[in-house]
C-alpha cells in the first residue's frame, strides 16, 4: 500500500485532470475485485520506486475517442529504469508515465494509440507505457517505433501477461527481472529501423538465451550489476550487426577492452554465445537465406572468428 502523504497531485493545463485515486469503471467498486488500471497502477508504483522514491501524480485524461488513467513519476531522471535507458543510449529521460484505458473494455485499440499519441507527441522527455488488458499485434510496436524516429518520444506498449510477469517478479523479491524487461522492450522499440530480417532474427534469440538464463536469477544483484547486464547485452547486438570487429563494439558500448575480456573470462554465457556459431543453425533452418549473391558478397558479416583472449 502506497503511503497517500508521499502523493502529490498536480494540474495539465490541456485535457488531464488530476485525481488522488485511479480511476475504476462502473461495477468494479461493488464488486471488490480489484480493477485492471488500479493493478497496473500497483505494479508500477512497485517497480519505478524501487530505489527510488519520486513524485507521484495520478491523472484522468479525456479525449474525443475515450477516457485514460495515468500515473505519472515526475522527476524520476535518477530512478533505475531511466539510468538503464540512458545506459545503453537509447535516450536521456526525466519522467515515466503509465497509461490505463478507462471502462470495461480496456483494449487498447489503434484509435486508442493515435488518440494517446496526438496528446503526448510534444513530450520526447518522458517515458510512456500503455497497457492493453489482451493481445498486442506487432503492427502497433510497428507504429510506435515511427513515433520515436519522428519525433523522438519513447513509448512502450505491454499486454496483461507482461503484468502478470512483473507481479510475478516483485512477489518474487526480483523487480530487477522487470526493469530488465521493459529496457529490453524500450532497445527493440528504439532500433527496430535498424536491422534487417536476418539479423532480427539472430539477436532475437540471443536475446532469449542470454536472458532466459539469468532473468530469475536478477532479483539479488545491485544496480551497476544490472547496468554491466545490459552492457552485455548491448554488446551482443552490435556484435552482431558488425561482424565481431572487437574495438568498434567496445567503443560503441563504452566500455575498454580490457573489459569485454574480463568478461569473456568471468561470464561462460557470454562467452559461449560470442565465441559459437551464429550461422550454422541458421543455415539449417532458412537455407534460403545463404544461397543468395547477396550473402556470398556479405558472408563475413554473419561470420564470427575465433577470438583470441589478450592480456590489455
Amino acid at each position: 500500500m502506497v503511503d497517500k502523504t508521499s502523493i502529490k497531485t498536480s494540474r495539465d493545463q490541456s485535457t488531464a485532470q488530476p485525481v488522488v485515486q485511479p480511476a475504476v469503471h462502473a461495477g468494479a467498486k461493488d464488486s471488490g475485485v480489484e480493477t485492471f488500471t488500479k493493478r497496473v497502477q500497483r505494479t508500477f508504483l512497485m517497480i519505478c520506486r524501487h530505489l527510488f522514491n519520486g513524485k507521484v501524480i495520478f491523472l484522468s485524461r479525456e479525449h474525443m475517442f475515450g477516457k485514460y488513467s495515468s500515473i505519472v513519476f515526475k522527476f524520476a531522471k535518477k530512478s533505475p529504469l531511466l539510468q538503464l535507458i540512458k545506459e545503453i543510449n537509447i535516450a536521456e529521460l526525466k519522467s515515466i508515465e503509465i497509461i490505463t484505458k478507462d471502462g470495461p473494455d480496456q483494449y487498447i485499440s489503434n484509435t486508442d494509440i493515435e488518440s494517446i499519441i496526438m496528446t503526448i507527441r510534444e513530450k520526447s522527455e518522458t517515458l510512456f507505457i500503455i497497457v492493453s488488458d489482451k493481445h498486442i499485434l506487432e503492427e502497433k510496436i510497428d507504429r510506435l517505433f515511427r513515433e520515436f524516429a519522428e519525433n523522438q518520444v519513447l513509448i512502450l506498449l505491454i499486454e496483461e501477461d507482461d503484468v502478470s510477469r512483473f507481479e510475478h517478479w516483485i512477489h518474487e523479491d526480483n523487480i530487477n527481472a522487470c526493469l530488465l524487461t521493459l529496457t529490453l522492450l524500450a532497445r527493440k522499440i528504439a532500433n527496430m529501423g535498424d536491422s534487417d530480417k536476418r539479423s532480427e532474427i539472430i539477436i532475437n534469440r540471443l536475446q532469449k538465451s542470454f536472458i532466459e538464463e539469468r532473468i530469475d536469477k536478477v532479483g539479488g544483484i545491485s544496480s551497476n550489476q544490472i547496468r554491466t547486464l545490459v552492457k552485455k547485452l548491448s554488446f551482443i547486438m552490435s556484435f552482431v550487426r558488425t561482424g565481431g570487429e572487437i574495438k568498434e563494439n567496445c567503443e560503441y558500448i563504452g566500455i575498454s577492452r580490457k573489459t569485454f575480456y574480463n568478461w569473456m573470462n568471468e561470464d561462460s554465457v557470454f562467452r559461449n554465445i560470442i565465441e559459437g556459431d551464429l550461422v550454422t543453425s541458421l543455415k539449417e533452418e532458412f537455407p534460403e537465406w545463404y544461397d543468395t549473391d547477396e550473402f556470398s558478397d556479405n558472408q563475413e558479416t554473419w561470420e564470427i572468428d575465433e577470438i583470441t583472449h589478450e592480456t590489455i
